[in-house]
């Protein structure tokens, strides 16, 4: 994969623009590639935001998403309810609970970017 096969191109605009974050959805298909767009964008120098723990793991300068620990925890007391004879039908549609908020200084270092402290304070995890 190149850069140009990805869709990454360094922007000829205001230098501004080039310091957007690029949005990573939530998809297997991202999750996948999570090395090689960790890379891109790092070459390009575009922060990237994510939506899942494992984009901040792979380089983007933060994620913030369902937490999948809570999210499985979740799953598995809906199952035991209906285990116990609830019917499906008359339980309720939940949302998610628990959110992370991931920080990764190593690309924020990389990108020149000075990371408040209160929003360090405020990550689940920071990754240095």
């Amino acid at each position: 994969m190149t850069s140009e096969t990805a869709g990454c191109e360094t922007p000829k605009r205001a230098p501004a623009f080039a310091m957007l974050p690029v949005i990573v959805p939530e998809s297997p298909v991202f999750v996948r590639d999570q090395v090689t767009i960790g890379r891109l964008l790092l070459e390009h120098r575009r922060p990237a935001i994510g939506a899942a723990k494992v984009d901040a793991q792979a380089g983007a300068l933060l994620s913030y998403g369902v937490s999948l620990r809570s999210a499985l925890r979740e799953v598995a007391d809906y199952v035991a309810r209906i285990a116990n004879g609830a019917t499906p039908s008359d339980l309720p549609i939940e949302q998610p609970r628990s959110f992370e908020l991931l920080m990764n200084l190593r690309t924020a270092k990389a990108h020149g970017i000075a990371v408040p402290p209160t929003l360090l304070a405020r990550a689940d995890e920071v990754i240095e």
